[in-house]
């Protein structure tokens, strides 16, 4: 590998652990200073759907000037959100710092999948599943990390950590960029607005918003406060919990990624997404905490693990060569609408019946595979 793909592994590892740290955090911290689950859902929903045009501009615009300065305020914005949020304890200004570092994870996000495949295209299915399976590893340590840790500290350490890791990417990054000369990267609001994809990345952009849209109903805040609420474990066993549930994720990409050149891709992806969402929902049924941690943890295993490098490679595939930072952030920005209203819909069932969210996750999550039968 080269030496930029280094740094985007170094910077990449960083910001994994931190946003394992703060993934788990959150949900905790707002617990303690009693924020409700609705006000949760208002937290976690307003903060995606203020971001969903920047996902747009940035796309559209690195086709002009280039990755490394959006990658760059990424790790920034990032080290911002981390840093403030313990500082906050009212619905607004919680919202405006969870936006700040939503936007940052959606810069980051977007641009790490095009530096990595403009570095290094020719193994980039093997490239990518090992790069997303290392963050998953580490998000996996950083959950650990904020299990242990009293939670404003861990927000503070991962703010500095993050700061750190951007300035050392802005000093040692090079990047070689050459702009596309091309009407299809246009940066007027209103352009932005318009749908402009090819005809198979349309298709497996509704395919991303309902997977989205699905895993997000218990990927959100409720995650940890399933487990502890509905077993009664303690806020460390739900960090082991999640750490598991992370690193089985992470681990078998390293692996998984060797062996997928050449394969039924479209076959692993349906069969894989199916099994994802009945381990999800299973889990909602099951009384056993064992029985039901063992069942849910292996939607990583034999789910994301398989189909999350195949989608990564398929939005490359599918994207244009001239305007390929629109057409991936424009893929990623609608389907990521699914994470807009996920948590309003958590924020609903969770009064209910803290299972329901679960439930109703793994039913939405298997109508992703209605659209993918159509790549």
């Amino acid at each position: 590998m080269n030496r930029n793909l280094w740094i985007i592994i170094l910077t990449s590892a960083v910001f994994a652990v931190c946003m394992g740290v703060y993934d788990f955090a959150m949900p905790i911290y707002l617990k303690e200073i009693k924020v409700s689950f609705g006000n949760m859902g208002i937290i976690f929903g307003l903060s995606s759907t203020l971001i969903y045009f920047l996902r747009l501009y940035v796309g559209a615009h690195s086709d002009r000037i280039g990755r490394k300065p959006f990658y760059t305020m990424g790790l920034l914005f990032s080290a911002l959100g981390n840093f403030f949020t313990p500082v906050f304890g009212s619905l607004i200004p919680l919202t405006s710092v969870k936006t700040v570092r939503e936007a940052s994870l959606i810069v980051r996000d977007t641009m790490r999948s095009i530096l990595v495949y403009e570095n290094g295209k020719k193994n980039f299915l093997k490239l990518i599943s090992k790069t997303v399976g290392m963050e998953f590893f580490l998000q996996g340590v950083g959950t650990m990390i904020g299990g242990l840790l009293a939670v404003r500290s861990a927000f503070f350490a991962c703010g500095t950590a993050l700061f750190i890791s951007c300035i050392f990417f802005l000093l040692f990054f090079k990047e070689e960029f050459r702009p596309v000369k091309s009407e299809k990267a246009p940066l007027k609001f209103r352009d932005l607005l318009r749908i402009d994809l090819p005809p198979k990345l349309k298709n497996l952009t509704l395919a991303m918003f309902i997977m989205t849209l699905g895993m997000n109903i218990s990927h959100c805040f409720v995650m940890p406060l399933f487990f502890i609420q509905k077993f009664h474990i303690s806020i460390a066993d739900a960090a082991v919990v999640l750490m598991i549930h992370r690193m089985l994720l992470g681990v078998p990409m390293f692996i998984f990624g060797n062996f997928m050149k050449g394969r039924n891709l479209k076959l692993i992806f349906i069969v894989t997404m199916f099994y994802e969402a009945c381990a999800i929902g299973a889990a909602a049924l099951i009384p056993n905490f064992w029985i039901a941690v063992t069942v849910w943890l292996t939607h990583d295993f034999f789910g994301a693990a398989l189909w999350s490098p195949i989608q990564n490679h398929y939005v490359q595939e599918f994207a244009r060569e001239e305007s390929r930072g629109r057409d991936v952030s424009e893929t990623v920005a609608l389907s990521s609408l699914g994470a807009v209203l996920a948590p309003f819909i958590a924020g609903a069932l969770a009064p209910i019946d803290i299972s329901l969210p679960f439930l109703v996750s793994g039913i939405v999550v298997a109508l992703t595979v209605i659209p993918l039968f159509k790549l």
